[in-house]
């Protein structure tokens, strides 16, 4: 045991010094950051191709390929041990996408040095190199020799040394470097004085062309009487490391840190990597689904192999800044997997306050839809969580899965709160039969066309025939013609279906006009001109509708006099604001219409009243009958000046 400690102290994988522990702490809530249970059930595959015999350890990521050190077996140039001795190896990956035996990383290799761990910058400029320091005066044997970490420059023609890192010193060792692209940071292993135990984790900054900071150690959270070595950070806020720290199962074991408010909290441990053997120098890809460590567990090829973990997700399940939008069956209070997500961001125009059904005051926002971008598609894991990073923003969040209601919600992300609940109704429908009914009579209708504008659900009974079924926040639009009738557009609601499973419509007859019936002449008299009707959602004039303006525009043309207001009106249903500017847009394409017909524009004032001036008691929150909301729904003429007048009449059947 004693000489397998002090070789790998040289091999920068064990130190020899005594082993003193501390308590674990797998215990606490930053392990919520990690997929711990996918470590379980993955394994680890033995990067085969790259292992020999002998250590195999510290690989480190160069662009597409994989930098890793390799103990040398020439016992001609290596006289400290018979295994001792290492140098860098790089590895490509073949046809297949697997990597292959590696060969010299070339470029820097020095005589009488060993290369141990390294690590290079992204854009693959700067490399940092562990390797034994000149052995000084004073030292007499070969296993007292302190290393450093040394700093390389890439060049037009090859790398070139910058020197040592200025806190390299022949008294204690620096060494196994992990560099941080997005802080400048380096972060190294040191037993250096000051240190709480045996080797800590410690970290220096770049400031300028090789200016670095005094060096300052990662603190007791990560920092024991313990080893704690080989750093790796991955998406600036996940440091991973080895330790021989108490808690682990045995020997070097990997643990992960998270980084919130620039201290790193409790470590976690990698359960799923570590067994009774020894496991290090742990990295991993950008995405988090590839995991590359070494060990010297049974089964492998030689005494340190280097393995490889594939996952099919991030490792990460959330980052310090992520938003956690967790969604929920509202019936059962249950977490909903597998909702499929969208964030749209958008710009809010003025604000308007509203007064609701309930009589509650609500704040109503206009989304400008041009501002409106998709974002990518996300889905809940099976504990019903999302956790995603998206820039300080308000979002439209639309959230939908087969079974449910679909929810849009706006979320904010400039705000501090960062867990979001989003509840979804369970779609249980209610199957109902609709019936129209003459609107004088009250007599059924049997023959008629209905056109469905949205999209139905039904219900098949035993005997074959579809109902129609409709779910809680959800509406039926609709068309419907029938002999005789004018056309109706129609819209249904879950509350709208009686204990019964009917929806009761009324249809008017379409009126014939003739001229025995008094249109209106003096100023002050109003008729109501029912028969005057829209497409569904639309202000465009039904053919149906031209009968009665061209008997208004003959009327009109008998008195030139005449000026008249042409008023559109809606029932209560649907919002108040959308009535109004629907109601306006109505009045005046009828208005066009005269005018097209010969009528001076000025002799007609186009008036849009939406559910305002409502005829009886339907108003918002009350309950009413298709009939009594059609009262409501009209264009009535009135005139605003004139004496003269003309007679017409409605011949029903």
């Amino acid at each position: 045991m004693e000489k397998k400690y002090m070789l790998r102290y040289f091999l920068i994988i064990g130190f020899c010094c005594g082993f003193v522990f501390i308590s674990g702490a797998q215990n606490n809530t930053d392990a919520a950051y990690f997929d711990l249970e996918k470590l379980r059930t993955v394994k680890p595959v033995n990067v085969s191709q790259l292992n020999t015999d002998q250590y195999e350890f510290s690989p480190v990521f160069y662009q597409n390929e994989l930098m890793y050190v390799q103990s040398k077996t020439d016992k001609k140039r290596f006289r400290l041990d018979d295994d001792n001795g290492f140098v860098l190896k790089l590895s490509t990956k073949d046809s297949t996408g697997h990597f292959i035996p590696g060969t010299y990383f070339g470029g820097i290799k020095a005589e009488g040095f060993f290369d141990g761990p390294s690590s290079i910058s992204s854009d693959g400029k700067w490399l940092f190199v562990t390797r034994n320091q000149h052995i000084s005066s004073g030292v007499k044997k070969e296993r007292e020799q302190k290393l450093g970490i040394f700093i390389y420059r890439k060049a037009e023609d090859g790398w070139v040394q910058q020197g040592g890192l200025p806190v390299n010193s022949p008294k204690y060792n620096v060494c196994h470097p992990a560099w941080d692209d997005q802080h400048s940071r380096l972060y190294f292993a040191s037993d250096m004085p000051g240190s709480f135990g045996g080797m800590d984790l410690y970290s220096v900054r770049m400031t300028g062309d090789q200016n670095w900071t005094s060096p300052e150690n990662l603190g007791p959270n990560i920092n024991g009487p313990s080893n704690d070595c080989f750093p790796f950070l991955n998406q600036k806020y996940f440091l991973f490391f080895t330790s021989d720290r108490e808690g682990g199962k045995g020997g070097f074991d990997l643990y992960a840190s998270v980084n919130k408010n620039g201290i790193f909290g409790q470590p976690v441990t990698m359960d799923g990597l570590n067994t009774t053997s020894d496991d290090l120098s742990m990295i991993l890809n950008e995405t988090g689904n590839s995991i590359y460590f070494a060990s010297s567990r049974s089964g492998g090829k030689g005494k340190d192999d280097i393995y490889n973990l594939y996952l099919e997700q991030n490792l990460m399940l959330k980052t310090p800044d992520f938003t956690t939008v967790k969604v929920i069956n509202r019936e059962n209070n249950k977490p909903v997997a597998g909702v499929k997500m969208l964030f749209k961001p958008f710009s809010a125009g003025d604000a308007e306050i509203v007064e609701t059904n309930d009589s509650r005051l609500s704040l109503v926002q206009e989304i400008e839809l041009g501002s409106v971008k998709e974002s990518d598609i996300f889905y809940s894991g099976q504990n019903g969580e999302l956790n995603l990073y998206l820039p300080s923003d308000q979002y439209v969040l639309i959230a939908e899965k087969d079974g449910f209601g679909v929810s849009r919600r706006l979320m904010d992300f400039n705000s501090e709160k960062k867990e979001h609940t989003v509840y979804l109704d369970s779609i249980v429908c209610k199957g109902f039969e609709i019936i129209f009914e003459d609107g004088e009579t009250g007599e059924k209708i049997n023959k008629f066309h209905l056109e469905p504008v949205s999209s139905m659900q039904f219900i098949m009974g035993k005997d074959g025939s579809l109902t129609y079924c409709l779910a809680k926040n959800q509406e039926f639009l609709g068309e419907v013609t029938a002999d005789g009738y004018y056309p109706r557009d129609i819209r249904i609601t879950y509350e709208d279906i009686t204990s019964e499973g009917q929806v009761r419509i009324a249809l008017d007859k379409i009126a014939v006009v003739e001229e025995n019936q008094q249109l209106p002449v003096k100023a002050g008299e109003t008729i109501v001109l029912r028969q005057i009707y829209y497409d569904y959602n639309s202000a465009d004039l039904k053919s149906e509708a031209v009968l009665t303006l061209d008997q208004l525009a003959n009327h009109m043309l008998r008195y030139p006099g005449m000026v008249i207001e042409l008023s559109a009106h809606t029932d209560a249903r649907g919002k108040e604001s959308y009535n109004q500017g629907l109601s306006l847009k109505r009045a005046q394409n009828a208005k066009i219409y005269l005018v097209k017909k010969g009528i001076e524009e000025k002799r007609v004032v186009a008036t849009g009243y939406g559910e305002s001036r409502l005829l009886n008691h339907c108003k918002d929150g009350v309950k009413c009958s298709e009939q009594e909301h059609a009262m409501n729904r009209r264009t009535e003429v009135m005139v605003l000046s004139h004496e003269e007048g003309l007679n017409f009449k409605y011949n029903g059947e």
